[in-house]
């Protein structure tokens, strides 16, 4: 793992979404709609349907849109920008809720039945609290880049490095993979179970 830059406040994330086009975009037009696949994939085969996904770093909605035209009813979405959640109101359907806030301070729902966490932890310096915060017996997937980035306070070499930082806050059976997206870019992939 390689430390990178400090954490970027919520208005450096409203800045960005409010000038960015792509947020308003089908998010199968997305660059990240292979990873949210992925994830989609993940969650959807860890058994039964989940009931209620809770998405910590929900950004603008688009993952939780993904979500529902698969037949996920329940979702709940945290993210600490603001311009995020006015754009993800717009993307999701009505039932869907979503919570403006910082996710370790933010209440989350206590029904949730799973966790996901789509490029999120890279941005948050206090990112083992956030993974502490959740509720035991719970399947978690997250993912973590490879690549540094301006709003990145970390990203991770490979996955040793990843199971390294995150193993001890799982179940055995953590499971850590790599996905190029570009020649030069990768995401890493986690699942396990909340201990």
């Amino acid at each position: 793992m390689k430390q990178h830059n400090p954490e970027q406040p919520a208005q450096w994330y409203d800045d960005h979404y409010d000038s960015a086009i792509l947020p308003q975009r089908h998010y199968a037009a997305s660059k990240y709609y292979f990873l949210w696949a992925l994830v989609a994939s993940k969650i959807l085969s860890l058994g039964p349907r989940p009931k209620h996904v809770l998405d910590l770093g929900c950004g603008t909605g688009q993952f939780g849109a993904l979500l529902w035209d698969q037949g996920v009813t329940g979702y709940t979405g945290v993210d600490f920008s603001y311009e995020a959640i006015r754009l993800a109101n717009r993307a999701l359907p009505e039932h869907y809720f979503l919570i403006q806030g910082n996710l370790l301070v933010a209440s989350w729902p206590r029904d949730y039945d799973c966790v996901v966490l789509i490029e999120t932890l890279e941005h948050i310096e206090r990112d083992m609290a956030v993974l502490a915060k959740i509720k035991p017996g719970v399947p978690v997937v997250l993912t973590v880049p490879d690549f540094a980035s301006e709003s990145h306070v970390r990203y991770f070499e490979n996955e040793i490095d990843v199971a390294d930082r995150y193993e001890d806050l799982f179940w055995s059976g953590v499971y850590v993979e790599r996905w190029k997206c570009k020649r030069d870019a990768s995401f890493f992939i986690l699942q396990g179970v909340k201990k």
